[in-house]
């Protein structure tokens, strides 16, 4: 009820200031005292009134102990003597003081119950009923308004709470909705359990038609039973009239689905019943949450009484009208909603007091509205699996009984083989063991303690003798540096040798360095064989002790797993509840920031209904969110996880270790099978709100490797001899292996091209342990499973282009098959609410498809706005793309006035604030450059190099001085946890934008001339998916503002991106964890063509603009691959090749000469065990990869700026690569590019071609301190 009081308090605050500014009174309470004390009206009614109105006041006042006892002491005196009236005074000053600043006061007035708010509207009546109004006195009126308007506000303040009660069952319903539609497994199951009802109701309407039906004599009894049965079968809810909002049934005919489908079946009816419930609940939500919206947004507004129509709203007319809408549109009671009187007080008391009776009744009333669409009952849910659990019961309980006798032996047998296993397996060793350090005598030596003195003293003489050659030293220093094992100074002369070796191995050196290196070696040998011997020495004692770890941890984690199978079966209704908490809508940044920022002024009312709906979205979804738990709780997962995983495996091992007959071992894998299947129907959802799916990969990721890791263990054990002794030896040399391992990837991690992270006092450092065991696992270990990496070619070959007329050329290999051409639309122009991401953008683009035949003799000639196309021959298809049209006929764009990106640019140029330097870089010809981003989804700077060795090597040899060069950022970091901020901050400059209708960077640059274009291979609008709230019209399309060239449609096809279903799933989709093929090739292979079209065609340009008048115009090419967004972070191997190849031809082109290239990340991965349970995930979540190459002119002009204008008189690309970076400076960097040769100082100094500041923080950056992974 918190967020009711503090919206009752802001409102009853208001109302009151304004009572008090009206009647120009400051000190009601003295006035109230000499009221109650020496005027006409001082009744019983009029003291219980004005005593109220006290108590309401003195809520309100900012020092509740002060102004209590004062409140009091006025109350209490008769006299109204000048102490208390100066006291008084004093208080409602306090209190004016705090209405003109807002929350001033000390704590928000509790919100009276409503049946507390109709006992007050009662006695207001019956004081406006008793006293004749014309001759009340003012200060009677005065609190006869105060208790009005304190009813007013709880009754408002109520309705709000009533509204959000109903809002949580909806969103449970829902959840069980979405989950019902999200497989067709899901489907079936929900038709079978719904299947008596749905029999039940058909028969009672069978019967209800038959007995409505007139007399015929002449029809017979079966003709009068057809006619009598409904149409539409088992699903008599199909086209029922749902009762509730009006505007809600006016619009529920128009919802696109209840469109009947093209193949209709059992399925698809249940599938087709599931929307309907799905678009039913979400309309309501939606009008619960407009409603919600604008009942709070008098509070928001009543803090700010400067703003329009502020006092307006916060009339108590003005709020019970509201409440009355709102009643009214839910046909709460057809005989008083809408019948609102307000004209006088009397009338306005009966009206506010009519409506608190109907707000009481308002969740009831909701569920009225809904009831057809909510999820069926307890018992259709439930009688399935009751009836299977009663079934499987009457078995077990008849096996157990016919099989008494062998469950005795089995128990008796088990009960023998678990004490035989305790004496055996533990009380045995420890005895041993006792026996051992009692007695025991050992005379194991491998290595004594003089020769290893000898081969120190030896070591430490060498050292001397060799540090002495290279200067003065001091021998206690060196000696303290040896038996360190610091061998520093050796190291330095050693890697001065090593330039060269030849020369240095004959007349340096480099040999007695090298023998210097042979003896560390040897004494580090012998060290660790002087540990080999203690260990020698007490391996009876190690080993006993040693096998009885196996047998203590075997106990204790049975005894774990039937204490915690046993917590989960009690504490169901907690996890319910936990459940039920975090049930929310989890874009709470967008609906917070688009509810603040939204202009106050708007004067249209779909603009005003927007910013009520996200209110209302935003304060139903403040219960929790789940990306934020999964982020907050990964420890606890992962110990969950690793805890089921111990579970199983004990219960495995028991399974083959154990001696148990070979029925109930059988028995034992089905109900773990079965028990696997019963978690998978549970949930099998792929999304992060429901990711069950994704949780049993990992899950089996770890259990299949762990358990036969564990078995093999087993059967060596049992048939080899001394087994234990080589197994010690093996795991010591594996450790020692896997330690030398993870130093070497330590060291490497920070490496990068040129250079590697330093670590710089001051500057952001990892937090934590950075230990990279995922560089441990060899290629392909954790998706091998998941098939072939490679996409499956096509049977046929099919050969098919485009000329430069638009006619298309086919061949195929297939003569007997017929050729059909399909279409794509071109997308650029399409509206945002045509590019929903969840199953709308796909479907219009397989809706907007156009498929003709192809003859030979006739070539289809394509419309000049068609960029690609679907070649299919028999069952092989293919994609032919192109840019269209062609850049001579591309005409240079005009924005439109109102959202001119070119506005802000003055017409004075000034060095401290715009440069101009085409004047500098005149007589080089250097024209703007080109731009080309290639964005990496989720990849981390180490996770580049791990998977995507070929590009990197490449990019090594994109370095040219003299023609462009290459800088790295090494501690870029991300903004938040996902692409949304990330993306925002790097497109927009400001992760919760200001402004409505916010454009995207390459906007800017097709303002400026540039010819833009854009790649998307996930099916989706960047635009729609994730700055949709902030446009005030889903009409308005950010392509055609933005974009020259779009090329999305071929990636919305349904054999990459399933139609029906969840389209992100772990075996299909962009996100996929396995290869992502379409029509025999890659996805991003199909990208790659059409961005070498593109450069080709623009390159070009120059031969063509001979032609036509005007200069070169360019361009500025995004695109994005989401190849590296997927948890077993194997996926991204697959672009490896097609990237090294682009990068090759860009390099060999001599493109780089006048294009800036960047090639980065959003952020780094954030799924998978590398993820969820190491700080090395979490640091490279953060971290994501980022390189830029700029052209060498470019380069200078950058250099030669930072001396003139930059405090650090450094090269600002080698200064940056240790610097804190984030998105931001990505964007800076994209408009001072767009603005060239005009340099803005502003942007100009937060982008890459400025020094940023040393020792910058997470907060200096930008970066919120839940996102942070630096310490200085």
């Amino acid at each position: 009820m918190s967020f009711v009081s503090e919206h009752y308090s802001t409102v009853f605050q208001t109302l009151v200031v304004d009572i008090q500014s009206r009647s120009g009174e400051t000190t009601p309470k003295t006035e109230l005292q000499a009221d109650t004390a020496g005027s006409a009206d001082s009744s019983e009614i009029s003291s219980r009134l004005a005593k109220r109105a006290f108590d309401l006041s003195t809520q309100l006042l900012a020092a509740p102990n002060s102004t209590q006892q004062a409140g009091e002491r006025s109350f209490q005196s008769s006299n109204g003597g000048s102490e208390n009236e100066d006291e008084s005074d004093r208080i409602m000053q306090n209190s004016d003081h705090s209405h003109r600043q807002p929350g001033a006061f000390a704590r928000s007035v509790s919100c009276p119950t409503l049946d507390s708010a109709i006992s007050d509207l009662q006695l207001v009546g019956l004081f406006a009923k008793n006293q004749d109004i014309a001759l009340m006195s003012q200060q009677g009126q005065q609190d006869a308004q105060v208790v009005l308007v304190s009813s007013v506000a709880a009754i408002h303040a109520h309705t709000i709470s009533r509204l959000l009660e109903s809002t949580l069952p909806l969103s449970v319903d829902m959840e069980y909705w979405n989950a019902q539609g999200s497989s067709t497994l899901s489907v079936a199951l929900y038709f079978i359990q719904s299947l008596p009802r749905r029999m039940y109701l058909w028969f009672v309407q069978t019967i209800s038609n038959l007995h409505h039906q007139p007399s015929n004599g002449g029809r017979d009894l079966p003709t009068q039973l057809y006619l009598a049965m409904p149409k539409t079968l088992l699903f008599p809810d199909i086209g029922a009239t749902t009762t509730g909002y009006r505007s809600f049934r006016r619009k529920r005919a128009r919802l696109a689905l209840f469109r009947i489908p093209a193949k209709v079946n059992i399925m698809s009816l249940t599938r087709r019943e599931i929307r309907s419930n799905q678009a039913q609940i979400a309309e309501f939500q939606e009008r619960l949450a407009i409603n919600i919206g604008m009942l709070s947004q008098v509070s928001f507004n009543s803090t700010n009484m400067n703003a329009p129509n502020a006092r307006r709203k916060t009339k108590p007319e003005a709020l019970l009208q509201q409440v009355d809408t709102i009643v009214s549109e839910l046909n709460v009671d057809d005989n008083v909603a809408g019948l609102l009187d307000c004209s006088d007080l009397a009338r306005m008391v009966q009206a506010a007091e009519s409506l608190a009776l109907q707000v009481h009744s308002i969740p009831s009333f909701v569920e009225r509205c809904i009831q057809n669409h909510r999820r069926p009952s307890l018992l259709s849910r439930c009688w399935l699996s009751a009836t299977l659990a009663i079934l499987g019961a009457k078995y077990l309980s008849s096996y157990i009984y016919g099989h008494q006798q062998d469950l005795k032996e089995w128990m008796s047998s088990g009960l023998v083989t678990l004490r035989n296993y305790v004496i055996q397996y533990i009380l045995q060793p420890l005895r041993s063991g006792y026996e051992t350090i009692r007695y025991g005598k050992h005379t194991y030596n491998v290595v004594t303690q003089e020769s290893l003195k000898s081969d120190f003293k030896s070591l430490e003489n060498m050292v001397l003798t060799f540090a002495g050659h290279f200067g003065t030293v001091d021998p206690a220093v060196v000696k303290k540096r040896v038996e360190s094992g610091d061998l520093s100074d050796v190291m330095q002369v050693y890697a001065q040798e090593m330039q060269n070796p030849f020369r240095n191995a004959l007349f340096g050196d480099l040999v007695q360095a090298i023998l210097i290196q042979i003896q560390k070696v040897k004494v580090d040998v012998g060290q660790t064989m002087a540990a080999l011997d203690k260990l020698l020495k007490s391996n009876e004692l190690n080993f006993l002790l040693l096998s009885t770890v196996p047998a203590t941890l075997t106990i204790y984690a049975a005894a774990n797993w039937i204490s915690g199978s046993l917590s989960w079966l009690i504490g169901g209704k907690k996890r319910n509840t936990i459940t039920s908490i975090q049930l929310v809508v989890r874009d709470i940044d967008r609906l917070l920031n688009n509810s603040a920022t939204w202009p106050q002024n708007q004067p249209a009312s779909g603009a005003a209904t927007a910013s009520a709906a996200s209110h209302g979205r935003l304060i139903s979804s403040l219960q929790g969110g789940t990306l934020i738990y999964i982020n907050e709780h990964l420890g606890i997962i992962g110990a969950d996880l690793l805890v089921s995983v111990s579970s199983l495996t004990v219960v495995t091992m028991l399974l083959y270790a154990s001696r148990m007959r070979s029925g109930t071992r059988r028995g034992t894998l089905i109900l773990i099978v079965c028990t696997f299947a019963a978690l998978y129907m549970y949930d099998h959802g792929e999304r992060f709100d429901e990711h069950g799916f994704y949780n049993l990969l990992v899950f089996m990721a770890i259990y299949i490797p762990l358990n036969i890791a564990l078995a093999t263990f087993y059967m060596l054990w049992v048939n080899i001899d001394n087994f234990l002794v080589y197994f010690a030896v093996a795991f010591l040399v594996c450790g020692i292996s896997i330690c030398v391992l993870l130093r070497h990837y330590h060291r490497l991690y920070d490496h990068g091209l040129f250079g590697k992270l330093q670590l710089i006092p001051g500057e952001c450092n990892w937090v934590g342990r950075n230990i990279p065991f995922v560089d441990l696992l060899p290629a392909g270990a954790q998706n091998f499973w998941a098939g072939s990496r490679y996409c499956k070619p096509e049977p046929h070959h099919i050969n098919a282009t485009i000329d430069r007329q638009g006619a298309l050329h086919i061949s195929c290999s297939d003569s007997k098959s017929d050729i059909f051409v399909e279409i794509l639309p071109d997308t650029r122009q399409w509206p945002l609410w045509r590019k929903d991401m969840w199953n709308v953008y796909n479907t219009e683009i397989l809706n907007a498809i156009i498929r003709i035949p192809y003859i030979s003799a006739q070539p289809v000639v394509l419309n000049e706005t068609t960029q690609a196309v679907v070649v299919r021959c028999g069952s092989s298809s293919t994609i032919v793309t192109r840019v269209s049209p062609s850049i001579d006929k591309l005409p240079l764009y005009t924005p439109p006035n109102e959202s001119d990106t070119r506005k802000n640019i003055p017409a004075h140029k000034s060095a401290t604030d715009w440069v101009d330097a085409s004047d500098v870089i005149t007589q080089n010809q250097f024209k703007r450059p080109n731009v080309i981003f290639l964005m990496l989804d989720a990849v981390s700077r180490r996770q580049f190099y791990r998977r995507l060795p070929k590009s990197a090597n490449v990019l090594k040899m994109l370095h040219r001085p003299g023609a462009n060069r290459l800088s790295e950022l090494y501690r870029y970091h991300s903004t938040g946890f996902s692409t949304d901020n990330n993306t925002r901050a790097m497109y927009l400059g400001e992760i919760f934008p200001s402004k409505p209708n916010p454009l995207p960077i390459w906007a800017y640059y097709r303002d400026r001339g540039y010819v833009t274009a854009r790649i998307e291979t996930g099916c989706d609008d960047w635009a729609k998916a994730y700055v949709e709230s902030y446009y005030t019209s889903q009409k308005y399309s950010v392509g055609n503002r933005s974009l020259d060239y779009e090329l999305s449609s071929p990636f919305c096809m349904p054999e990459f991106y399933p139609r029906t279903g969840n389209a992100f799933g772990n075996f299909k989709g962009p996100y996929s964890i396995i290869a992502r093929c379409l029509y025999g090739r890659y996805v991003h292979d199909w990208a790659f063509d059409y961005l070498y079209q593109l450069r080709s065609e623009l390159r070009n340009q120059k031969d063509k603009s001979q032609q036509r008048s005007g200069p070169d115009r360019p361009y500025m090419i995004t695109a994005t691959f989401l190849e590296g967004h997927e948890g077993t972070g194997e996926v991204l191997r697959t672009v490896d090749d097609a990237l090294a190849a682009f990068l090759e031809d860009i390099r060999d082109s001599g493109e780089l000469e006048d294009t800036v290239l960047i090639l980065g990340a959003d952020h780094g991965l954030h799924m998978g065990i590398n993820f969820a349970f190491l700080q090395n995930g979490r640091i490279e979540h953060q971290n994501p990869f980022f390189m830029m190459s700029v052209p060498e002119q470019l380069h200078q002009f950058a250099e030669n700026y930072q001396q003139l204008y930059g405090t650090e008189k450094t090269s600002p690309f080698t200064a940056n690569e240790q610097r804190l970076t984030t998105p931001f400076e990505t964007y800076h960097t994209f408009r001072a590019l767009a603005d060239w040769p005009k340099v803005n100082a502003s942007n100009w100094n937060r982008s890459l071609f400025a020094v940023q500041k040393a020792g910058r923080t997470c907060e200096d950056a930008g970066i919120g301190a839940n996102f942070c992974i630096c310490k200085t």
